[in-house]
């Protein structure tokens, strides 16, 4: 789905698109910028649930030792730090551990919600189910 992170329809239009049990893992890939990565954390982590997963990548450009390029944005690690520290941040935790070899282009970007946290506040679309036989199921696609 094509969109603006800065445009608060977004979320919805995403919303109207996901079924109503959705668990979701979010990764966000986006420009890099504290903007951008500020309103991805703060219109898209109420799709993950309990226990699940928002990553954030590319925390790199702003670890000097990590720049290839002087030109390379900056923002992400402290939109990240910034979004933590709001109420809804304060239900993701930092998990470090899951840069396995050292050394990650993600940087603090492993984030995972409590699992004492609320449900997460999934899309609106109901699942309707057909049988393929003897307890076997196809989901729909269709609203």
């Amino acid at each position: 789905m094509p969109g603006d992170l800065n445009d608060s329809a977004l979320p919805e239009a995403v919303a109207d698109e996901l079924y109503a049990d959705s668990n979701c893992l979010v990764v966000e890939d986006s420009a890099h910028v504290y903007s951008t990565t500020r309103a991805a954390l703060e219109s898209f982590a109420r799709f993950v649930g309990p226990g699940g997963f928002f990553v954030v990548e590319d925390g790199c450009v702003d670890i000097e030792e990590m720049r290839l390029l002087p030109d390379w944005p900056r923002g992400v690690l402290p939109a990240i730090d910034d979004w933590l520290a709001s109420p809804e941040g304060q239900e993701f935790s930092v998990r470090r551990e899951l840069e396995v070899y050292g050394l990650s282009c993600h940087p603090r970007g492993f984030l995972q919600r409590s699992t004492t946290a609320a449900p997460a506040s999934p899309g609106r679309r109901r699942r309707r189910r057909r049988p393929l036989g003897r307890g076997r199921f196809r989901l729909s696609r269709r609203g």
